[in-house]
């Protein structure tokens, strides 16, 4: 793995999914990170004990997904969630029929959705997830789908 990520892998506490032919294999803790990375690929090596009845043997080429940071939390679809002048991030929500921005400050994108950080004074809000780059504050809005519950487990990796 890249040797941007050595110093938030510590071994017994994070975990990887082991996928392989796209499905997934198991989840399990990285047993052993290397002491140094190599000079040359910038790469460190890690190991993981797999459960006994994991189809792989040593040396298959699989897919791995380290969970660097993982927290339950409230979040929107990435797709409602803009990017705009100075580095703010903003929804539209709508407020008595009419789209209001909010400034919102995101935290971990996982699976689709990102987590909204401020989302305890949010969770109530119907959010606008399509056409918003369109929008202007006050335009008129109809609410045609109402939300699906926001809780989600977010993970970074």
């Amino acid at each position: 793995i890249s040797a941007v990520y050595y110093s938030e892998v510590i071994g017994g506490k994070t975990r990887a999914r082991i996928f392989f032919e796209e499905k997934e294999i198991c989840e399990v803790p990285i047993t052993f990170r290397s002491s140094s990375v190599d000079p040359v690929s910038r790469t460190f090596e890690l190991k993981a004990k797999l459960p006994p009845n994991t189809p792989l043997i040593s040396g298959t080429l699989c897919e791995l997904e380290l969970i660097l940071e993982e927290r339950s939390g409230l979040g929107i679809p990435n797709d409602a969630v803009m990017l705009r002048k100075g580095g703010l991030f903003q929804v539209y929500a709508v407020n008595n029929g009419k789209a209001e921005q909010i400034t919102v400050v995101p935290g971990i994108s996982s699976d689709g959705y990102t987590e909204l950080l401020q989302a305890d004074e949010l969770k109530d809000r119907n959010f606008i997830f399509s056409g918003q780059y369109f929008l202007n504050p006050g335009d008129p809005v109809l609410v045609v789908h109402e939300p699906k519950d926001m809780q989600k487990e977010f993970s970074r990796r």
